[in-house]
């Protein structure tokens, strides 16, 4: 999917998933992204807590040490939803860095915060947030 000068993409079983939209939040330190049955809102805030401002183009920002929360709705109740972040470049001498996960709710949702390690090098990376639609199916 690609919105405005953001871009981002969903995918079910690794096939791009229709129908979804993306606007950035209300204070324009995040993003929220809708689809047909599920939600996904992600913000980013610095190691004091005060959230980032997206950068030109809607890229998120978050400081070694920052933090990112996710919101999400719509997976398989009591999965597990991983959230990594890759390295954009590929000649970074970093590969997949696990930040954290979180077991989805009863109600198929869930709410977690997780920290960006202080050591991790800056630059630019993609967000990976992996899980179980309703459905079972990986998203």
């Amino acid at each position: 999917m690609i919105d405005g000068d953001g871009n981002g993409i969903v995918t079910v079983d690794g096939e791009p998933e229709g129908g979804v939209t993306a606007l950035p939040d209300d204070d324009g330190a995040g993003w929220g992204i809708r689809g047909q049955d599920f939600s996904l809102g992600i913000e980013t805030q610095n190691a004091e807590r005060a959230p980032q401002p997206l950068l030109p183009g809607g890229g998120l920002q978050v400081p070694q040490g920052g933090f990112v929360d996710a919101n999400v709705t719509g997976y398989e109740p009591g999965s597990t939803i991983a959230l990594f972040i890759i390295p954009k470049n590929p000649g970074t001498p970093e590969s997949a860095i696990w930040l954290g996960s979180a077991i989805v709710g009863p109600d198929g949702s869930i709410q977690t915060t997780l920290q960006v390690p202080l050591s991790m090098l800056v630059g630019d990376y993609v967000l990976q947030i992996n899980g179980l639609s309703a459905s079972g199916q990986l998203r």
